[in-house]
């Protein structure tokens, strides 16, 4: 008598269908996932720009036209302007990427995308759920999965590293290498100064503050190439660009880039005193 065991064919077979076809299921899933958080609230993915819309506060695109949406019509826009953010491709896309592009924003921006997100890019469009499983707990539940906040068995924190202006030059100076303006975060800008226009609104552009190690890889080249760019959107616009960049000494710096609490206040009252208060207090 054999130990062996038949395999029925139309099991064999049927077992091969479900292999073949599961694939395609979880991906259509996915997709599908996908095209569902597109269409949520603004607060699944991106609940911190809800607060921030909440407060009024003016900073991309995306938020500008949120804003505006809303009926509030600021005054002045204070547009922050630097050469990292007009560079092709854009260091920062995968932060947008997983905040607020939806698929029209991803087939716009996809030339830039597959330069330098493209891992990202597969886990925001093809596998939403573990891509959004923290924030999509979040809004489910109404408060973060517990092992985002971990136990710290009462250790204290560790200590902030101390300010170092250097730090992060040496990547930008690698990141921005071969440096050229991209024609999409100029159209984003144009946008930007184009609605400030047809709603009254008074727009300045400013270079903030960097260390001058920061400086010293922006100088030349890219600096000329970024500022060139602006000086056409300035031009059309008749908006005032304000280089501050080399406005504050290097100790008021957390790292190349970066201000510390120090330089936040100091650049604080500069934006206010020397931007603001003119306008506001003018006849």
């Amino acid at each position: 008598m054999s130990d062996e065991t038949t395999t029925d064919p139309a099991n064999a077979r049927r077992a091969r269908r479900v292999l073949a076809w599961t694939p395609s299921i979880f991906i259509a899933a996915q997709l599908a996932v996908g095209l569902c958080l597109d269409r949520a609230p603004l607060s699944v993915r991106f609940g911190d720009g809800v607060g921030k819309l909440a407060a009024a506060l003016v900073g991309t695109d995306f938020m500008f036209n949120r804003l505006l949406d809303l009926g509030v019509r600021p005054k002045l826009a204070v547009i922050e302007v630097t050469p990292e953010w007009m560079a092709h491709p854009i260091p920062f896309l995968n932060g947008q990427l997983l905040r607020i592009f939806v698929w029209r924003d991803v087939i716009d921006w996809m030339p830039e995308l597959v330069l330098g997100t493209r891992r990202t890019l597969v886990c925001a469009r093809v596998f939403p759920v573990y891509c959004y499983r923290n924030e999509l707990l979040t809004w489910m539940t109404g408060r973060p999965p517990p092992y985002l906040s971990g136990f710290t068995g009462g250790k204290p924190r560790p200590r902030p590293k101390p300010d170092d202006p250097v730090h992060g030059a040496h990547r930008w100076g690698r990141t921005l290498h071969g440096y050229e303006v991209s024609a999409r975060a100029r159209g984003i800008l144009d946008r930007v100064l184009a609605r400030c226009r047809d709603t009254g609104m008074e727009c300045v552009l400013v270079a903030p503050p960097v260390a001058s190690a920061q400086r010293a890889v922006l100088d030349g080249k890219i600096d000329a190439a970024y500022k060139s760019a602006l000086a056409g959107l300035r031009e059309r616009y008749g908006v005032a660009f304000y280089d501050e960049s080399a406005r504050l000494p290097d100790d008021a710096f957390r790292d190349s880039s970066h201000g510390n609490r120090h330089g936040g206040v100091l650049f604080s009252a500069i934006v206010a005193d020397e931007l603001v208060l003119p306008r506001f207090s003018s006849p």
